[in-house]
């Protein structure tokens, strides 16, 4: 899985894998951590890759509609 950064106030890195429909997300605030949403539809990665502020797409829109798990990156 690749992370593309995107380098907003709050989200460094997003990714996006279609065939799990995982969604993970790297915030600037935990740089050693992925979150990783489940059953994410593309849409919402699509809208989410096009929002002007990831941060509040992710605290409206994500955060707490869809299960994570945090992944170790060390």
């Amino acid at each position: 899985m690749k992370l593309n950064i995107v380098d907003f106030s709050t989200v460094e890195k997003i990714g996006y894998s279609a065939k799990n429909k995982h969604l993970f997300i790297v915030f600037k605030y935990n740089p050693d951590i992925v979150y990783k949403y489940t059953d994410v539809p593309n849409s919402v990665f699509k809208a989410l890759s096009n929002s002007d502020s990831k941060g509040r797409f992710v605290n409206t829109k994500i955060r707490d509609n869809y299960e994570f798990t945090k992944v170790s990156l060390k």
